[in-house]
Order: structure tokens, then C-alpha cells, then sequence
């Protein structure tokens, strides 16, 4: 729980302020870390940002964290 917060601090500064309401950390695992995401526009324009967020967590949180983005699904 905690890499996954730390994660999060880690790409929020290139995450626009208008979509970091909308954003929470996922599960990190052996493939990754998932960050969730309340809508599918949210996650389009964040699918646009990931080169730049990629980067955020090579460099703070080594190479081998690949981020995936996540839509929550409503139930």
C-alpha cells in the first residue's frame, strides 16, 4: 500500500490539477502499478500523459515500475 502511495506523490506533479480529484492509487504487483481513474475521459487524457508519467517513475521509482491506467467500474 504504501509504494502505491508513493506512486501516486510521484506522477501527481505532472497529473493537471483539474483530474487529480479523480484519480486514486491502485494495486501495485510483479507486472506494475495500476492507477485508478473515476472515468473514461479522466483516463483518456491521463493515456495521453503516460510517456511523461512513465518517465516520473523510472526516475524516482526505478525502471522496472510499468504503469498501467485503469477505469473504476461502477457497481
Amino acid at each position: 500500500m504504501a509504494a502505491s502511495r508513493d506512486c501516486l506523490e510521484c506522477v501527481k506533479v505532472a497529473i493537471p490539477p483539474s483530474l487529480r480529484g479523480v484519480v486514486q492509487a491502485g494495486p501495485v504487483d510483479e507486472s506494475g502499478w495500476t492507477l485508478l481513474v473515476q472515468n473514461a475521459a479522466a483516463a483518456a487524457k491521463l493515456r495521453q500523459l503516460k510517456p511523461h508519467l512513465d518517465l516520473l517513475l523510472a526516475e524516482r521509482m526505478g525502471a522496472g515500475i510499468a504503469l498501467r491506467i485503469k477505469v473504476l467500474t461502477q457497481s
